[in-house]
């Protein structure tokens, strides 16, 4: 299944290192994973459908639906 993270540059929960790690580790397991990087983005601005960020996800939900089950 694919699979989008989604993480600001300025989130001081999860940094931007981190989920950078995550996607490298998931890649390399052989997982199907995009890091989607929000320049400006805080923790909360990925789950904020007014964000204006949010737009970014939403076109790559349309472009990548999930998988059938």
């Amino acid at each position: 299944m694919r699979t989008l993270l989604v993480s600001g540059d300025r989130d001081a929960n999860v940094t931007v290192q981190q989920s950078r790690a995550y996607r490298d580790a998931a890649a390399s397991a052989g997982d199907d994973i995009e890091l989607m990087e929000l320049p400006g983005g805080d923790h909360f601005i990925v789950v904020d459908p007014d964000a204006a960020h949010w737009a970014l996800v939403d076109e790559w939900l349309a472009v990548s639906p999930p998988a059938a089950h």
